[in-house]
């Protein structure tokens, strides 16, 4: 032992001895235990779509055993991933698709309103660093009329889809984590890395 009482490389750590983990019944039921609790904790914390993750690492194993390889961490992940964002991207598209005509239209009129006002005049130091800036700023044109429906339409795509991916991603792994627990305690092994 050490002056810090860790142990040797090569010598025995004792509070790994004294832990009844020796059986693989006991290791499997405690990954069981935590991977249950840590899925609830995800599920509160995402409103319940971190439970469809394991179901996406299902997926992943089903499609990997298809094609005659294994399932690896990776392709688990994604699994999980994809799953959460397809369910992300359903519910959002379900919940755009229930706003009334009126909400929409409001919704576009505020943004009319905002993108009409009268912008505030630059600063005076930014005139003193670009001489004719401010003026050109203020005979800029304003407003709605430069852009069209297709460019609002293909930002509102490019918006939704990293939106899907961004809280597919986050609520996949927050199921996938709990997920390798659970796929521990049902097979005996862990998946591996590649």
């Amino acid at each position: 032992m050490t002056s810090l009482d860790t142990p040797e490389p090569n010598e025995p750590d004792p509070l790994l001895e004294q832990l009844p983990l020796r059986s693989s019944n006991a290791r499997r039921a405690i990954a069981a235990i935590a991977g249950a609790a840590l899925l609830v904790a995800a599920a509160v914390f995402t409103l319940g779509l971190a439970l469809l993750a394991p179901l996406g690492m299902l997926g992943a194993r089903y499609v990997a055993r298809r094609q005659t390889s294994a399932l690896t961490l990776g392709t688990s992940w994604l699994g999980a991933s994809l799953f959460a964002a397809l369910a992300v991207a359903v519910i959002g598209g379900v919940a755009f698709s229930q706003l009334s005509r009126r909400t929409l239209d409001t919704i576009k009129h505020s943004a009319d309103s905002a993108s009409m006002a009268k912008r505030p005049p630059p600063p005076a130091w930014f005139e003193r660093i670009a001489p004719g800036a401010a003026e050109r700023a203020r005979l800029a044109p304003t407003g709605p009329a430069n852009l069209t429906r297709a460019f609002t339409i293909w930002t509102f795509v490019v918006g939704g889809v990293f939106t899907v991916t961004l809280f597919g991603t986050v609520i996949g792994t927050a199921g996938w984590l709990p997920g390798l627990l659970l796929a521990y305690a049902f097979s005996g092994r862990w998946i591996p890395r590649s």
